[in-house]
């Protein structure tokens, strides 16, 4: 009776649970979502006759490296693929997932359906971090949009312009496009919302934007013309590490090789000592600035700045030189020339020698008119003073302006050579500056746009 009593038991708990699985419907296999006839060679078919739309988005995470030097950035980011293809067989799925709002499938699936061919114009290298597998994900939804995820780092070549360095602004184009399908089969385009910009920390350098192009209007081929869309990373570099590295101490030095104006011509150790210095350590900072940018074969803006800055210490230096010049003519004209004594003769002259001697006072009658016409007696005006100096170089001796110079002429060449040379170079700031100016103000209204 007992055995009877749970033979009876077996058969009611059988039945339950048969009744159980009956009434559950089994999830399908997940490759049962592709028909048999189904080709991964077309891609799907048209909506209303229009292009099957291609929409992208992308979460831009780090922007690891720039390299000036190679031309090279790379960034780390989210890249979203979205497309639709109604020949996927979804409605099972859902039917025994009601709740579910997409369906969350394994990327290996890619390999059994249709995807777009997306390729990257300039790209070096993708490289897709991983620990055990590839970071990426696809999610198939009811209406049959296929959402393909993955985190990928791009490298990728940015041609840059630097002659506005270190005030330049360096745009980065990243290319998205068609391989093998024309606009006419698929078109690209960028999701209103699936743009985001999440950078977390600062560049070092660099002020960044990023802008998103639709429509790229120049890929076009003989053999038709492909989808393609842009983005591009705006990159202004901020000028106030070169303030404090190259343009306030190249501006100093060119200032304190200006003391020398302060120091007598007579004073040569310390004088030059304080021109040859300056020369120097901002020869050695040229070279070390060309060494940290890229080399180019045009002039860029700090090198004109770097390039004026030596130029106007080596006028110092030629100034101090030609002062020294001056100076030692002007002692060599000073000395009185040393002639050998000659022995005088015991014999007096004859009375006819006496009679051919002319008269004293024809000679000093003769030296008057010389001296009030402020010539010599036998030569070129007299260059005694800065006034006859000047009539003499005008009248064609100039070279005993040089080798006969004044202490005046030689103050006068110090007063000018002290107002000229600073001038010159404030001007030349004014003008350096100014334009520099404008270019950092459109940088940062491209930035803030």
């Amino acid at each position: 009776m007992l055995l009877h009593s749970r033979w009876q038991c077996s058969l009611l708990v059988g039945a339950i649970f048969t009744a159980m699985v009956q009434g559950q419907r089994a999830p399908p296999k997940l490759y049962d979502i592709v028909p048999d006839d189904y080709t991964i060679h077309e891609p799907p078919p048209l909506l209303d006759g229009k292009a099957v739309p291609v929409e992208f988005s992308v979460s831009v995470k780090n922007i690891p490296s720039l390299d000036e030097l190679k031309q090279e950035l790379s960034m780390e980011l989210n890249l979203r693929i979205y497309w639709v293809d109604k020949r996927l067989q979804v409605g099972p799925y859902f039917e025994a997932f009601p709740n579910s709002t997409y369906m969350n499938a394994n990327p290996a699936i890619l390999s059994k359906i249709w995807m777009p061919d997306v390729y990257t114009d300039y790209t070096k290298s993708v490289v897709a971090p991983r620990i055990l597998a590839a970071p990426a994900s696809l999610r198939i939804y009811p209406n049959t949009t296929v959402r393909y995820s993955a985190r990928i780092t791009m490298q990728f070549a940015c041609p840059m312009d630097f002659r506005n360095y270190p005030a330049d602004s360096q745009s980065c184009d990243m290319s998205l496009e068609s391989y093998a399908f024309t606009r006419d089969k698929i078109y690209y385009s960028w999701r209103p919302e699936g743009a985001s910009i999440n950078i977390a920390h600062r560049l070092a350098h660099f002020d960044f934007a990023f802008t998103f192009e639709n429509d790229k209007e120049n890929v076009n081929f003989p053999s038709g013309s492909y989808p393609a869309i842009t983005m591009t990373v705006r990159l202004h570099r901020r000028i106030s590490y070169h303030m404090l590295q190259t343009y306030i101490p190249s501006l100093m030095f060119v200032i304190v090789s200006w003391l020398s104006f302060l120091v007598p011509p007579e004073s040569v150790p310390g004088r030059m000592a304080i021109c040859m210095t300056t020369l120097l350590t901002l020869t050695a900072m040229f070279a070390a600035v060309r060494q940290s940018t890229p080399s180019v074969s045009y002039v860029k803006a700090l090198d004109i700045w770097m390039v004026a800055c030596i130029f106007f210490v080596f006028l110092t230096l030629v100034e101090y030189t030609l002062v020294l010049r001056l100076t030692k003519n002007l002692k060599k004209s000073q000395t009185p020339p040393t002639s050998p004594r000659k022995s005088e003769p015991n014999t007096k002259p004859s009375p006819l020698e006496m009679q051919m001697q002319p008269s004293k006072n024809g000679d000093e009658q003769s030296s008057a008119f010389h001296k009030f016409s402020g010539e010599a007696a036998n030569g070129p005006p007299s260059t005694d003073s800065p006034k006859n100096c000047l009539i003499a170089c005008v009248e064609g001796y100039g070279p005993d302006c040089w080798r006969r110079p004044t202490k005046r002429g030689i103050l006068i060449l110090e007063t000018v050579s002290c107002i000229f040379i600073p001038g010159s170079f404030i001007f030349f700031n004014i003008v350096y500056w100014s334009y520099l100016a404008s270019i950092v103000a459109a940088n940062m209204a491209t930035t803030e746009i």
